[in-house]
């Protein structure tokens, strides 16, 4: 049997791939995944958070989140997925523009725990 054609082999290939370090191609097999099984939303999670945490593509990070709502609207880790990096990515502009406004302490001390209010790196960690 060849893994084209079993999803079960294309998600150990994809899981060796990426603990290799080869994002790229373990991303394609979540791909094929998705088109063998499209109701699954396991792949779409994957993708995205790769896509957004690990290849610091935020627009399409989201947009693959969105995918899996649109093929599953009650999925709820989709749901969660796609309310957490909102969240990351508005507070990233903030500190961008903090940043860009010449306020660094002010993007600072988004990125930082500060008091009682987690800071944007704990949050991600």
């Amino acid at each position: 049997m060849t893994a084209n054609r079993a999803v079960y082999l294309r998600e150990l290939r994809s899981r060796c791939r990426f603990a290799r370090g080869e994002v790229e191609e373990g991303m394609g097999d979540l791909h094929h995944i998705l088109q063998m099984r499209p109701g699954d939303t396991t792949p779409h999670v994957t993708i995205s958070a790769n896509t957004f945490y690990g290849l610091d593509d935020l627009n399409n990070g989201m947009a693959q989140i969105r995918k899996c709502l649109h093929s599953d609207p009650d999925s709820k880790p989709c749901k969660k997925m796609l309310k957490q990096q909102k969240v990351i990515d508005k507070t990233l502009a903030k500190v961008t523009k903090a940043f860009e406004k010449n306020q660094p302490m002010t993007g600072v001390k988004m990125l930082i725990d500060n008091g009682e209010d987690a800071g944007l790196i704990t949050n991600i960690k």
